[in-house]
């Protein structure tokens, strides 16, 4: 599979109403926790989890999708382009 086709999913925790937005840190299930300052209205926390991993990943932001639980604090993501272990690789710096 080419980087190109690469399509990583993951699972994120997010807290919202935090004191910043962060990322907390991989969990012992392996998702990945998330602390976001933004309320959850009119799409606020949905845009600031994707506008941190794709800062974090150095990619553009359409590259970042949700495939199930956009309105929950258990959300599934794709990232296109890239692997699972990519993905770790560039969280863990």
């Amino acid at each position: 599979m080419s980087a190109a086709t690469a399509c990583a999913r993951l699972i994120l925790k997010v807290s919202l109403r935090a004191a910043r937005t962060e990322l907390a840190g991989w969990r012992p299930d392996g998702s990945l926790h998330l602390r976001l300052a933004a309320l959850p209205v009119n799409s606020a926390a949905k845009s600031a989890a994707i506008a941190l991993l794709a800062k974090r990943l150095r990619i553009g932001r359409r590259r970042i999708s949700f495939v199930r639980g956009a309105a929950s604090s258990t959300k599934l993501v794709q990232i296109v382009g890239m692997t699972l272990a990519d993905v770790r690789a560039c969280l863990a710096h």
